[in-house]
């Protein structure tokens, strides 16, 4: 079974990183660090306290980090439709 809280710590942690990233680009670096590492204090906790296999926080690490990149993806489409309908250069007179 795999580990919730690993799952949802990747897919949290790497979607706040990524979206400080596109706010603050010369920072980006810091961003994707303190997101990878927030996800992986997450697993490392759960081992620790011996209450997941490490197959099952990999497993959660995965889907999760599934989860942020569909999000990522998503969230990037929907902004670049935004603009693309907010740019009077794309609109059709009349």
């Amino acid at each position: 079974m795999p580990s919730g809280h690993a799952l949802a710590g990747a897919a949290f942690y790497l979607l706040m990183a990524y979206l400080a990233a596109e706010r603050f680009p010369k920072q980006k670096v810091l961003c994707y660090a303190v997101g990878f590492l927030a996800t992986a204090f997450v697993g490392v906790g759960r081992l620790y306290l011996g209450v997941h296999w490490p197959s099952d926080v990999i497993v959660g690490w995965a889907i999760g980090s599934a989860f942020a990149v569909v999000a990522c993806r998503y969230l990037k489409a929907g902004v670049a439709a935004v603009i693309s309908d907010s740019d009077p250069a794309n609109r059709s007179p009349g």
